[in-house]
């Protein structure tokens, strides 16, 4: 089987219009849910998540390792927004 392509993320402090400041810092915030999942913020590097999404392609399915996560979740993106710039 091939290896999945990495997304590597930190859970996310910082909601509403305040994420801002961490676009400004090169910093992505995310949304994670599911179905039986409570919906969680995270917030990854933006130049590294589009490296990985550019390698492995926008509709792949990634691994995602939030780092006070125990087992990687498998993901598909959802509602990927770009703005001016990306």
């Amino acid at each position: 089987m091939a290896e999945r392509a990495t997304i590597a993320a930190t859970p996310r402090e910082i909601t509403g219009k305040k994420v801002s400041q961490l676009r400004r810092q090169g910093i992505l915030p995310a949304n994670v849910f599911g179905r039986g999942l409570a919906s969680r913020a995270i917030q990854v590097d933006s130049r590294d998540f589009m490296r990985t999404v550019r390698t492995a392609g926008v509709r792949s399915m990634f691994e995602l390792r939030v780092n006070d996560e125990k087992e990687p979740r498998y993901v598909i993106l959802r509602g990927l927004t770009r703005a001016g710039g990306m």
